[in-house]
């Protein structure tokens, strides 16, 4: 399964907006992109969680990013979240 968080208000966000370990297929954290084993030939994830590792760096540190991530969430619903978009949008160009 791909960790979640251990920080408390982290792990309450995550909890929070439907985040399950059994059905996250992938989590950028800073440099360190965890994949679930059955998913880690798949390119369309690893695109994905580098576009958000490039958001983050974007936006100037895995902190804000996190912030930033979480605060969308929260107002536009996962799915629709403008970084979550932004990581499917790339995806869709992996063959």
């Amino acid at each position: 399964t791909v960790p979640f968080p251990i920080n408390p208000i982290l792990l309450l966000a995550a909890r929070a907006f439907g985040l399950q370990p059994s059905s996250t297929l992938g989590m950028s954290l800073g440099y360190g992109i965890y994949i679930r084993r059955d998913y880690e030939n798949s390119r369309r994830v690893v695109v994905h969680e580098m576009m958000h590792t490039a958001q983050h760096e974007r936006l100037g540190g895995l902190d804000r990013f996190i912030k930033a991530y979480f605060r969308e969430c929260y107002h536009y619903g996962y799915l629709n979240a403008p970084q979550e978009r932004e990581a499917m949008l790339a995806e869709q160009h992996v063959w």
